[in-house]
């Protein structure tokens, strides 16, 4: 069961996310090389919707890419995966876990609020480089409190 999904910057083009569970966790670098929180903004929103059973976001590293992998098992419950991609022909499966979907919807609204108590969006846009995409994550959470906050 994930616990907890952390998501921090450090250094200006450098963030760090951490999927922390009961007995382990998993965290991976991000460079400025991509902008992945409008699509995992976008893909969250579709998956929620079910407009989609299964959406992957890529965060580039240097070198290399973590890929984050939601896949719909029922109704309620998503697999939670990343896998690292060093090159073509090599890409490593690093995390897994399942979820239901309200817990995890959840903790990614609590992980981007923590983000956005600790830094102004003229903070995030001068450590990233990139706007932060408040309009879809604002998108998102209503959506998120509308289905599954009672």
């Amino acid at each position: 069961m994930i616990k907890s999904i952390d998501y921090e910057l450090y250094g200006y083009g450098w963030a760090r996310m951490k999927f922390i569970c009961n007995d382990t966790s998993y965290d991976f670098g991000i460079s400025y090389l991509s902008n992945p929180l409008h699509d995992l903004f976008m893909t969250l929103e579709s998956l929620i919707l079910k407009k989609t059973s299964k959406i992957m976001v890529s965060f580039f590293d240097e070198p290399g890419n973590n890929i984050l992998e939601i896949n719909q098992l029922s109704n309620n419950y998503v697999s939670v995966d990343v896998f690292f991609v060093e090159s073509a022909d090599v890409k490593i499966h690093k995390f897994s876990e399942q979820s239901l979907i309200s817990t995890f919807a959840k903790k990614i609204i609590f992980c981007f609020d923590k983000l956005l108590s600790t830094h102004t969006l003229k903070e995030y846009v001068s450590m990233w480089g990139y706007d932060f995409p408040i309009e879809q994550y604002s998108k998102l959470r209503i959506l998120i409190h509308h289905y599954f906050w009672d």
